[in-house]
């Protein structure tokens, strides 16, 4: 499954990139090209919504 084009992980939510990158490694997909691009995406996404202090810039909000 790992013989396809690039996801675009920059319109997936967040709950998607996790969902897809568990599922990839769930199936034993650990050194797939799309394990390493999702990696990198969540990685991003982490770094952004963290500053040097390590506080969250965000807070989360609760679901309804």
């Amino acid at each position: 499954m790992s013989d396809h084009n690039p996801m675009p992980t920059a319109s997936m939510s967040d709950d998607m990139l996790l969902s897809r990158l568990f599922e990839l490694v769930r199936n034993g997909e650990l050194h797939s090209p799309e394990v390493s691009q999702l990696d990198a995406a969540i990685h991003q996404r982490l770094e952004q919504n963290y500053d040097d202090s390590r506080k969250p810039v965000m807070k989360l909000m609760q679901a309804a």
